[in-house]
């Protein structure tokens, strides 16, 4: 966001948080002259805790936009060298983390003064000096000391030495500290682009689309990578639903809270990129073997980002047994990255519904016919859920017909053996195998 856009948005939202006070204030001195003196403390103590909501609402309001912006500039008020812009919609300058072996991840404790700093240079613009306030008869004195920032698990704690001194007629009153919480998962979002630089040495040249993956996936985190070149900017993104986008969008940025870095490698020759096969939705039981096979362009190790099952690195295979607790609708992740780093991934849904039973089919005896002559046998199965069932055989001899009945003319003489399959409408199925001998008359 551009600094006249963040004074623009501070200067309308603090007007109409002081034209509220300003009211309050106006009304409150047009009934103390009605009142007795003996309740203008107790109206006055009132008083000052509307300038106390009034200073911990523009806290809140300014800290929540400075946590955003530096956290869009990977942790930095005033980004410094080195950095990039980002691409697509992004408006901002973003930090290398990495680059070129170079390990350059801020410490917590500098983003901390980052916030203060900010806060310290924009706060004013929200309580704009009182003057409201003033022009309603009030005398306010204010210092602003010292600036506190902590970044805890899920928050952001902002605390402010603030002493203030509010006179009117006869009365006075000083208070000085406020503090607010401003809910952000700024230290989750840090630990996740740290880990993932600290893991670069291992492979220095290429980027970690995997481990990126590991580290965002139980964290409720999901990212969107965007490269130019030798630099790759990774755009962490907090609890946002998959959607068909294909990368970041201006939506993204408004409504979810978001945290960007960057990395820069040694890449000398152009990347021949990676593709992986489109995966579409698919439904799968519990209790039954489910198979996938990914396909990629070229050679590459394959990735997973589910606990539902691990992808063979090497052949990209899927196969796992769903169990019953596992039952529902589960967004998966795959993806594939070839030696040089370069990387592709695909998104769809397994949906796992209740475990289904198999028809079964009743023993059929070996049977013996006559060449040329008619041969019809009623195959007989059940369904434990009465689901309807469908035939189909393993023989060259004939063709079952769907609803399991064999009618056909040997022409040939032998002993065969005849498999039988039957299928419900959920895929669960059961085999019968039986010998068929025809002899000459």
């Amino acid at each position: 966001m551009q600094k006249k856009g963040q004074i623009t948005i501070f200067i309308l939202l603090a007007l109409a948080i002081l034209i509220g006070i300003s009211l309050f204030f106006f009304i409150d001195r047009e009934d103390s002259i009605k009142q007795p003196q003996v309740q203008q403390a107790s109206e006055f103590s009132v008083n000052l805790q509307s300038i106390s909501n009034f200073v911990e609402n523009c806290m809140l309001l300014v800290g929540e936009e400075g946590v955003d912006y530096i956290s869009r500039q990977g942790g930095y008020y005033k980004t410094p060298l080195p950095s990039t812009f980002a691409l697509g919609t992004l408006q901002y300058e973003i930090p290398f983390y990495y680059d070129k072996g170079e390990y350059l991840v801020p410490s917590l404790s500098q983003i901390e003064s980052e916030i203060s700093n900010y806060v310290k240079d924009n706060l004013n613009f929200c309580l704009k000096d009182f003057q409201v306030l003033r022009e309603q008869g009030y005398e306010i004195e204010w210092e602003m000391t010292n600036v506190s920032v902590n970044i805890v698990e899920n928050e952001v704690l902002l605390e402010i030495n603030f002493p203030i001194t509010v006179k009117v007629s006869d009365a006075q009153n000083t208070f000085s500290d406020f503090a607010v919480r401003i809910d952000r998962k700024l230290r989750t979002m840090y630990e996740i682009a740290d880990g993932l630089v600290k893991m670069q040495p291992d492979e220095p040249n290429a980027f970690l689309i995997g481990e990126l993956v590991d580290l965002t996936f139980f964290e409720n985190v999901t990212f969107d990578i965007e490269n130019d070149e030798d630099d790759v900017i990774i755009t962490l993104i907090d609890d946002v639903p998959s959607t068909d986008n294909d990368h970041y969008t201006k939506e993204i940025e408004e409504n979810h809270y978001i945290f960007n870095f960057a990395s820069r490698y040694d890449w000398e020759f152009p990347q021949d990129n990676i593709e992986l096969e489109d995966v579409p939705d698919l439904t799968t039981s519990a209790g039954y073997l489910f198979s996938l096979q990914l396909s990629a362009s070229k050679s590459g190790q394959f990735f997973d980002s589910t606990d539902l099952f691990d992808v063979d690195p090497i052949t990209g295979m899927v196969e796992f047994i769903p169990e019953d607790s596992q039952t529902g609708k589960h967004p998966i992740l795959v993806g594939v990255r070839d030696a040089q780093g370069n990387s592709a991934t695909k998104t769809f849904e397994i949906n796992i519904i209740e475990g289904n039973e198999k028809p079964y089919i009743e023993q059929i005896p070996d049977q013996t016919t006559l060449l040329g002559k008619p041969f019809i046998l009623k195959i007989q199965a059940t369904d434990p859920e009465n689901h309807t069932i469908l035939f189909s055989d393993e023989t060259d001899l004939f063709d079952i017909l769907p609803f399991g009945v064999i009618d056909f003319v040997p022409n040939q003489t032998g002993n065969f053996p005849v498999t039988i399959i039957a299928v419900d409408i959920q895929g669960a199925f059961d085999k019968e195998t039986f010998y068929l001998e025809v002899k000459n008359e």
